[in-house]
C-alpha cells in the first residue's frame, strides 16, 4: 500500500522539501512504497527551488479521504463450508472477528457466518444450563 508523505495543506517550500526529504528517508529505510505528495500546486518560489535542486515536484493529491480499497483486507480470514464450527470459532476469536465470509473449496462465496450464528448452533433449543453430570447419594 502506498504511503503518501505530506507537508501541510497550503504547500510552501519548506513543507514540500520536508515531504520530499522524509519520503526519501522512508524509501531508503523502512517504506519503499513512500511517495512525497502535496495538497496543491507548488508556488513559483517552490518550483524555482525544485528546479535548482533538480528535484521532481511531489505528486499532487487533492483528496486525502481513504477509499474502501485503502481499508479492506487483501487476504481476509475466511471459513469453508465443510469446516468444523469450533475451528472457525477459534479462528474468529484469534483475529477478533465478529463475522467471516464462508466459501466453498472452489472459492465461491456461500454466505456470511457471525458469532451469533455460532451461538445459535451451540445453544439452539436450550432454555437453561445443560446438566453435564448428576451426583446422587445412596443411603443404605
Amino acid at each position: 500500500m502506498t504511503v503518501y508523505v505530506f507537508g501541510h495543506r497550503n504547500p510552501d517550500t519548506d513543507a514540500i522539501c520536508a515531504a520530499l526529504a522524509y519520503a526519501d528517508l522512508l524509501q531508503r529505510t523502512s517504506r519503499p512504497d513512500a511517495v512525497a505528495a502535496c495538497c496543491g500546486a507548488p508556488n513559483q518560489r517552490t518550483e524555482y527551488a525544485l528546479r535548482r535542486a533538480r528535484l521532481a515536484p511531489p505528486r499532487i493529491v487533492m483528496d486525502v479521504r481513504p477509499d474502501l480499497a485503502d481499508v479492506c483486507h487483501r487476504e481476509p480470514i475466511v471459513a469453508y463450508d465443510d469446516e468444523v464450527f469450533n475451528e472457525v470459532y477459534e479462528r474468529m476469536k484469534e483475529h477478533h472477528l465478529g463475522a467471516v465470509p464462508v466459501l466453498d473449496r472452489q472459492g465461491r462465496l456461500r454466505g456470511l457466518l457471525t458469532l451469533l450464528d455460532l451461538l445459535k448452533v451451540v445453544f439452539e433449543g436450550e432454555s437453561g444450563p445443560v446438566p453435564s453430570r448428576k451426583v446422587s447419594r445412596c443411603v443404605v
